[in-house]
């Protein structure tokens, strides 16, 4: 089975936001990134352009943390950051951005403290060679409040967070599930994200099963050129629309596995117990002559793999 690189799309960066760019901008220069900053007026990330001419990584990086804890100027923003929990140091290995704080970095409240993370992710994911960030206080990775380990965090790991509703902010584990190399069975790939708005997070798992999987390990499953027309939760039942592309399935994988892939997938939701699939506004079709899409489908694991093997799991 062929696979091809993924393409990123902006929109998954950490954070979807409110008003998303400030007017203004920072530095010269022909590259450009998006620097977090708090807005005055309220506690929402909004992003400010920095354009530089520097293209060694350790430059960019420099540069990027020493605009990301300035308040710029003449604009309606502020840096993230305080002088108590700067950056003490940072390395970057093998793709992986480790980032060093002090002690006093716990004495952050939740909201602060995940605003700051989302800012740091959302703008430093941008920097080529990064493919994900760890965060440590007093040289030990960083813990969550039931004493987890932060796992490295990548740009989506955050789902629509504006600053306003931070205090609002969930944080979930969701399997996503992808086909294997031959087509014929799904493999589970689990991330964590965080969402204040639970409409949003429907979105982001169908998008991310368009876009296809970032670890090797997996195999997309729909065509990259299917749009998602809609999509919505009513009585516990998710109904989403697909244009004409789902229908072209360019990759050789087994209708059931497809199909199973963007119910389980859904079905991770707590508030998601059945999903109805359309094409176009129409149930009444029968995907690749095998499947009838007219009613709604329920959990099925039957297609998961575990431990590279087919196993068939019990459903309680």
């Amino acid at each position: 089975m062929k696979k091809i690189g993924k393409i990123v799309v902006p929109m998954l960066f950490a954070v979807w936001l409110a008003g998303c760019i400030s007017h203004g901008s920072l530095g010269k220069g022909q590259y450009e990134y998006q620097i977090m900053f708090l807005k005055k007026s309220q506690m929402e990330l909004t992003g400010i352009s920095y354009y530089t001419d520097a293209t060694q990584t350790a430059s960019v990086i420099d540069e990027l943390w020493e605009q990301f804890k300035t308040t710029p100027q003449d604009l309606d923003a502020v840096s993230i950051v305080n002088e108590e929990v700067s950056l003490v140091n940072w390395k970057l290995e093998s793709g992986i951005l480790h980032l060093y704080f002090p002690e006093k970095y716990l004495q952050m409240d939740g909201a602060t403290e995940l605003l700051l993370r989302a800012g740091i992710v959302r703008t430093f994911s941008q920097v080529e060679g990064i493919e994900g960030i760890q965060f440590y206080v007093n040289e030990q990775p960083l813990c969550d409040q039931s004493g987890n380990q932060i796992p490295i965090m990548k740009a989506s790991d955050f789902v629509d967070i504006t600053g306003a509703e931070v205090n609002m902010v969930q944080i979930r584990n969701l399997s996503l599930y992808y086909a294997n190399e031959k087509g014929d069975g799904l493999l589970a790939d689990t991330i964590k994200v965080a969402y204040s708005n639970p409409s949003s997070v429907e979105e982001f798992i169908i998008q991310q099963l368009i876009d296809g999987p970032e670890d090797d390990r997996y195999y997309p499953i729909l065509n990259p050129e299917t749009k998602l027309n809609r999509i919505e939760v009513r009585d516990k039942v998710c109904y989403v629309d697909f244009d004409e592309a789902f229908l072209e399935e360019p990759w050789f994988v087994q209708p059931e596995v497809v199909i199973f892939s963007i119910v389980n997938s859904l079905c991770e939701l707590h508030e998601v117990t059945q999903v109805q699939i359309s094409v176009n506004g129409f149930s009444n079709l029968t995907y690749r002559d095998v499947i009838p899409l007219s009613e709604a489908f329920e959990r099925n694991l039957d297609y998961v793999e575990t431990e590279n093997k087919l196993q068939i799991v019990n459903q309680e």
